[in-house]
């Protein structure tokens, strides 16, 4: 059962690199260089991901900037990409009400 538990942690750790990573590539638009037309598409055509994964990653990558301690919980292997997700959607919400 441990063996389970460090894996998912270390995915969640490697999940806060990717972002990172993502959120670095879109900031200089180096999709542009593959074609792509925006981030999601160039994750799309390039990581075999889905649309909605790829806009997942994008908004997220990009939030998490916003949200230190959130992202640290996630490299850390603390939180789950599937728990950060709500989290940046209610960023998402309260700036759209304001």
């Amino acid at each position: 059962m441990a063996s389970v538990i460090q894996h998912h942690r270390a995915i969640s750790a490697h999940h806060s690199q990717l972002l990172a990573a993502v959120v670095e590539l879109d900031r200089r638009k180096a999709w542009r260089v593959d074609g792509a037309t925006s981030m999601v598409a160039w994750l799309v055509q390039q990581c075999g991901v889905a649309a909605v994964t790829a806009r997942e990653w994008v908004t997220a990558a990009t939030k998490l900037k916003e949200l230190p301690k959130i992202s640290d919980a996630l490299s850390q292997g603390k939180l789950s990409f599937d728990q950060v997700k709500p989290l940046v959607q209610e960023l998402n919400r309260r700036r759209d009400a304001a």
